[in-house]
């Protein structure tokens, strides 16, 4: 039987103590020892990667302090690349994190010394994003040019590198060369020396080139139908504008006067009417036109002649006045209240008609009777011929301000800011043929106040910024005219001559001789017509013997003038 085994004490075991632990003697026998008097092994199991080795509390708590600190210290390093809130944030004064994007500046936030040494050579840094190289400012020093120009000088280059000032000034309005004062025509000369446009001369073998002066051609082309063109009027603050029956023009400045361009001229003139603050002008069945304005009476020019004369209305926020197909007249109240007022036929004072719970704008009449009314930031309303009501049309709210209905059945609608009431500006709507939604036309944003159609259909429309017209019809107004080519002798002071001469070259007997400029005739300043050389002949068979073409002019020994025929 095999003896190699430990022993036990057995008045070890009739013990009953506390704080034993069973251990082994030097002799290989087992008895109970103090607990307290156990020998520990002094090794630093943090030092240890093999089994067996444990880590004691005092080891386990230089372990956990070691990991805290290092967790703070990599969270500030972190939190200095990746920043987890959104707004700017300086880190040290140097480097700026903004949102979204990385910003580099110094402390006196300045785009200079980004650099901790400074650079002692040409050198360039590159950025990756972009594969390219900038270079340091003393590189950059010799190849920029900041140039001190002239105001309203066009530049161009002095040199290869260097910019400078031409010859030529554009003021924003006019162009000139070698101007010395304001410019006050399109384009002008200086008056420093005498001055010649022309054409270069060819080379020898090509014939020499035609210059043609042509003035404006009238046309039966809309070079735009899609969008508003800004016509040639001034640009006043216009606030309203109607085509009377007759094809006279009415336009109004806010807070100024009343102006008519006549059918067939080009220019508006002023009425020489009060300034007031006009807001509508209408052009009547009848011939009559009503103006009114924001808190004015409504007034009236009878039959297209003499002065606007006041109705002795209640002086209220008119914005608008239209006709239905009946010949009553409508005003709409633009607010205090929002309403509109009704003059039947014409005649007697305007009446309340309808009122409404928002601010309502303007109002215009289809030709099959039905009425829109407009609202401004609210909808576009529309009442059905032959209805008593206006109903919504969910065009949305928007600041409707102005409405036209046009002689082939669309619909216009003008969005508009104005001063009493707010709002901003925006585009011109159509309703196509009464039906369907009002679509945007992708205009220019401006405050559209007035719409206008003439008997052609096309539409016009009344803003600060100027008049402005749609071209919807092809063939235009008739009888227009052409433009004027005017060719204007210099005025001179006093006694002194103006003359408009003209020069044609001379023909030579050599085809390789160049031909001189002659002087063929010229018209002074008394409207006098100066032949330099006309051609004496005795007679019609003589001149035509004489080389002269049928209709060319000569005249007799005795000064009578001839047509050779």
């Amino acid at each position: 039987m095999d003896t190699n085994h430990n022993r036990i004490k057995v008045s070890d075991l009739e013990k009953n103590e506390s704080g034993k632990i069973l251990t082994t003697n030097t002799n290989g026998e087992l008895e109970f020892t103090n607990i307290n008097t156990i020998k520990v092994d002094g090794y630093n199991a943090l030092d240890y990667n093999q089994e067996g080795k444990v880590l004691d509390a005092r080891q386990g708590k230089v372990l956990k302090d070691l990991i805290d600190n290092s967790k703070d210290t990599l969270k500030t390093y972190f939190d200095m690349l990746y920043l987890g809130i959104s707004n700017n944030q300086n880190v040290s004064g140097i480097k700026t994190f903004l949102a979204g994007k990385l910003g580099l500046r110094n402390t006196a936030n300045t785009f200079t010394s980004f650099f901790s040494n400074t650079n002692t050579a040409s050198r360039t840094y590159a950025f990756q994003d972009k594969s390219g190289t900038v270079a340091d400012l003393t590189d950059l020093a010799g190849k920029m040019n900041v140039p001190s120009g002239v105001i309203n000088k066009i530049s161009k280059f002095s040199t290869t590198s260097t910019i400078g000032n031409s010859r030529i000034t554009d003021d924003g309005t006019n162009l000139g060369i070698d101007n010395q004062w304001p410019i006050l025509s399109d384009f002008s000369f200086g008056s420093l020396k005498n001055r010649r446009v022309d054409i270069e001369n060819s080379e020898s073998q090509t014939e020499g080139r035609s210059l043609i002066l042509a003035a404006g051609k009238a046309s039966n082309t809309s070079f735009s139908s899609t969008n508003f063109v800004k016509t040639q009027d001034h640009s006043y603050g216009w606030s309203c504008i109607d085509i009377h029956k007759n094809g006279d023009t009415y336009a109004c400045i806010y807070n100024g006067d009343i102006y008519k361009k006549t059918a067939g001229t080009s220019n508006f003139i002023p009425l020489g009417q009060t300034a007031r603050t006009w807001h509508s002008i209408k052009c009547m069945q009848n011939g009559d036109v009503y103006a009114c304005g924001w808190r004015t009476d409504i007034y009236k020019q009878t039959a297209g002649t003499g002065d606007f004369m006041p109705l002795g209305q209640a002086v209220r926020t008119w914005n608008s006045i239209s006709q239905d197909l009946n010949g009553d007249i409508y005003a709409v109240c633009l607010a205090l209240p929002s309403a509109i007022f009704k003059q039947t036929a014409g005649v007697g004072d305007f009446v309340l008609w309808q009122s409404f719970g928002f601010i309502i704008t303007g109002l215009d009449f289809a030709s099959n009777g039905d009425a829109y009314l407009t609202g401004f930031g609210n909808d576009i309303h529309k009442k059905v011929y032959g209805a008593s009501s206006f109903g919504a049309t969910n065009q949305g709210a928007k600041n409707w301000f102005s409405v036209k209905c046009a002689p082939n059945g669309d619909v216009y609608a003008g969005i508009s800011g104005d001063n009493n009431i707010g709002g901003t500006s925006g585009d011109v709507y159509k309703k196509t043929a009464g039906t369907n939604d009002f679509i945007p036309l992708g205009q220019t944003t401006r405050s559209w106040r007035s719409l206008a159609s003439n008997s052609l259909g096309d539409i016009y429309a009344a803003t600060f910024d100027g008049i402005f017209h749609l071209n919807l019809s092809q063939t235009g107004a008739p009888n227009l005219n052409g433009g004027a080519l005017k060719l204007i002798g210099g005025t001179g002071k006093g006694s002194g001559t103006s003359e408009v001469q003209f020069f044609t070259g001379q023909k030579t007997v050599s085809g390789a001789d160049m031909q001189t400029e002659t002087l063929r005739a010229h018209i002074n300043e008394n409207g006098y017509m100066i032949w330099a050389n006309m051609p004496t002949y005795a007679d019609n068979v003589a001149a035509i013997a004489g080389g002269l073409p049928v209709g060319c002019e000569y005249k007799t020994a005795t000064g009578d003038r001839k047509i050779v025929y």
